[in-house]
């Protein structure tokens, strides 16, 4: 009797053993090629499960489904640009940005910054996993200014006139602040977009930015901040100017991928209270980054084309 209950037990014990395999295999099922680089069915999982956590999102089936798509293109942006980062060697990154992403981080999750990796480990979530994604990003950033930091220079005499010219129409100089979520231009468009404005119905713009927009924004909720007029290009000027405060815009087209802005509110400095030193420096910061947000935009798209990505 002993002696069959102890075969009983050593059977299941197998039995167990080997569900516990296969479980696992079907966990790290490869979903994705990327160059070298892999992506596995628990990236995709904790992705998922990341992002939905960090906006706050409901974890079921259908908020799963509807960021499951571009989850993975998010996957794979990062393999494309880590591959990149380890090219170049890059090594230094900007410390203020991963101290304001950790601040933000836990002040959205309610939570001291000494426990976050806690509070991710509670919910099943790797938080090495995600804070070596952030870092993979202003490691990005990094690369992407050493390559092209003598091709953003801005004529400082342009910006001058403009601000004359400013002057002269008004003497109150509007600022805009605003938000944004960026997203491919790519065949899913469509689809994308029509998750996008449904999202930002039942959970709101940054919820939804931090979730599904490409934009290093996106931790903060896709805030941009406060933005003078100046600094805008017409396009993006023209959209903000055709709605109201609170308002979003329709898709604004770039080189390689689709913006929308909401319009958060609006002010007006009268020109004797500002220090237009001040705002020129200002505006100059603010067309220097836009230009290389561009030389991103188009480095990471000329890389995406050469590598092989195979989704399997």
């Amino acid at each position: 009797m002993k002696k069959s209950f102890l075969n009983f037990l050593i059977a299941i014990i197998f039995l167990l053993s080997i569900i516990s395999n296969i479980q696992a295999e079907i966990k790290g099922k490869i979903i994705v090629k990327v160059g070298n680089k892999i992506i596995t069915s628990y990236d995709l999982e904790n992705e998922i499960k990341t992002q939905l956590f960090i906006s706050k999102s409901k974890i079921n089936q259908n908020t799963i489904d509807r960021i499951k798509s571009i989850s993975i293109r998010n996957l794979v942006r990062h393999a494309i640009k880590e591959n990149e980062v380890k090219k170049y060697d890059v090594k230094e990154y900007n410390t203020k940005d991963m101290s304001d992403y950790l601040n933000n981080l836990s002040t959205n999750l309610g939570v001291p910054q000494i426990n976050l990796k806690k509070m991710f480990k509670e919910s099943g979530l790797d938080y090495d996993t995600h804070i070596e994604k952030f870092k993979t990003e202003l490691l990005w950033n990094t690369l992407i200014f050493n390559l092209y930091k003598n091709q953003i220079n801005v004529n400082v005499i342009e910006v001058q006139d403009e601000i004359k010219q400013a002057i002269k129409k008004s003497s109150k100089l509007k600022s805009f602040n605003i938000s944004e979520i960026e997203i491919l231009n790519n065949e899913l468009i469509d689809s994308t977009l029509k998750k996008i404005y449904e999202d930002i119905k039942l959970e709101g713009f940054d919820k939804t930015a931090i979730k599904l927009s490409i934009s290093p924004s996106s931790v903060k909720g896709g805030s941009l901040g406060w933005v003078a007029e100046d600094a805008l290009s017409p396009v993006y000027l023209s959209s903000l100017n055709n709605i109201k405060k609170g308002e979003i815009t329709k898709p604004i087209k770039t080189s390689t991928s689709l913006l929308i802005l909401k319009l958060n509110d609006i002010k007006f400095k009268n020109v004797n209270d500002l220090d237009l030193d001040q705002v020129k420096k200002e505006i100059i910061n603010s067309k220097k980054q836009s230009k290389l947000q561009l030389f991103s935009r188009t480095h990471f798209s000329n890389l995406e084309n050469s590598t092989l990505i195979n989704f399997l």
